[in-house]
């Protein structure tokens, strides 16, 4: 039997409680869990390839970010596991970015499209 390991993690503290949100390679989702319990608390999965970044926004814990290989980005809603928004103006993989610290609707992301791109999630 051979387990999947994931090739980024992410942790928050919310309350009392501190959270874990992990990317698997070649899965086209995310997955938040309860560190103490090891218990999956949410699945965001709406990317159509895999999922290569996923990071709590540092300013609003309850969102997260994720970029795929299916060229879009996400901002999600962890509660309620959906999208808030989606941004398609990348042309290739999107393998990195990152929610500001100092606003928590500007997004920076790259791509193998040879573009960095900064959005706005109003």
């Amino acid at each position: 039997m051979s387990f999947l390991r994931p090739n980024h993690l992410d942790v928050c503290h919310q309350g009392l409680w501190f959270w874990h949100l992990s990317v698997l390679n070649s899965v086209h989702y995310s997955q938040v869990f309860d560190i103490n319990s090891r218990a999956i608390l949410r699945t965001l999965d709406s990317h159509k390839q895999p999922v290569h970044v996923a990071k709590f926004s540092p300013l609003d814990q309850t969102q997260v970010l994720t970029c795929s290989d299916d060229t879009t980005v996400k901002l999600w809603d962890v509660p309620s596991q959906t999208p808030i928004t989606t941004f398609l103006d990348h042309n290739d993989y999107v393998r990195s970015g990152q929610v500001s610290t100092s606003n928590p609707h500007l997004v920076l992301t790259g791509s193998y499209d040879a573009t960095v791109r900064l959005f706005d999630s109003r």
